[in-house]
């Protein structure tokens, strides 16, 4: 039974020295380099969120959505009329790909359903009033889409959607 007993306990003092010797002689550049190669590709999905991918972009039939006119284009809005707010952030690639798709269906529901698109980028101070302000309305993720009817939220759906069952959502509250 002892020579069990020694077994296991040379066991375990080995695997213990393994993991010392690892967490010792691992070089804290591997962790920096990781860093900045995340950094890097960030930098480079930033810059890309300019081009026509831009998730921002505003068509003809959307509007600018901030924390200082959310009450005034999204609460007050006519009576009766959805609105759809795109909570986005210009650095998201499912946003870049869904900004195409809400402005399509921006012309396509023309004069029936107000849409609205709100930076609420959390790395962008010069927009950190629309993100606490997202915040507050639940934003957990992006691409969010908030649905509004007179003045009040009735839905919300958020991700990368295909146009089909993002109208779908429109039409679930367009009534």
């Amino acid at each position: 039974m002892d020579k069990t007993k020694n077994s296991t306990i040379a066991i375990i003092v080995v695997a213990i020295a393994i993991l010392a010797a690892i967490l010792i002689f691992a070089k804290p550049s591997d962790k920096k380099e990781s860093a900045d190669t995340a950094n890097n590709d960030q930098a480079q999905t930033t810059d890309q969120a300019t081009t026509e991918n831009d998730a921002g972009k505003l068509g003809k039939n959307e509007v600018n959505i901030t924390a200082a006119n959310f009450e005034k284009e999204v609460l007050k809005a006519p009576s009766g009329k959805l609105v759809v707010v795109d909570a986005y952030a210009p650095w998201c690639p499912h946003c870049q790909k869904m900004g195409p798709v809400v402005t399509a269906l921006s012309d396509e529901y023309a004069g029936k359903v107000i849409f609205g698109k709100m930076n609420a980028n959390n790395q962008d101070d010069s927009v950190k009033a629309n993100f606490d302000y997202a915040m507050n309305l639940g934003l957990q993720g992006y691409p969010t889409f908030w649905f509004y009817k007179d003045g009040k939220k009735v839905g919300e759906v958020s991700g990368e959607l295909t146009k089909d069952a993002f109208k779908t959502e429109i039409n679930k509250y367009n009534k």
